[in-house]
């Protein structure tokens, strides 16, 4: 599945799978903020992506998880979230 698909159906494993190959390309020497940025910019390159935000504020639990906002080109009104936990070096897909 493409990520526009992927956000269409607003399947979160799916979802998972995307972003964490995404950012297993990624340099994991690189600073937590720059993969961040570098993710955000990926996901709103996509087609079907009107703009992606990372939300300044961090979600308080243990390891730490910041969220990117996904507002989508067919309705910019509708949010979607990717919850990405910050684990020292390690970035990974939040799964509750």
């Amino acid at each position: 599945m493409t990520l526009a698909e992927v956000l269409a159906a607003d399947d979160r494993k799916a979802l998972q799978i995307e972003i964490d190959r995404e950012l297993a390309k990624q340099d994991p020497r690189a600073p937590a903020k720059a993969r961040m940025e570098a993710l955000r910019l990926w996901i709103e390159q996509q087609d079907s992506v009107e703009r992606a935000e990372i939300n300044p504020i961090l979600i308080d639990s243990d390891p730490p998880v910041q969220q990117i906002w996904i507002m989508l080109a067919s309705d910019p009104d509708e949010v979607r979230t990717v919850g990405i936990v910050l684990d020292g070096k390690k970035l990974r897909f939040n799964t509750p």
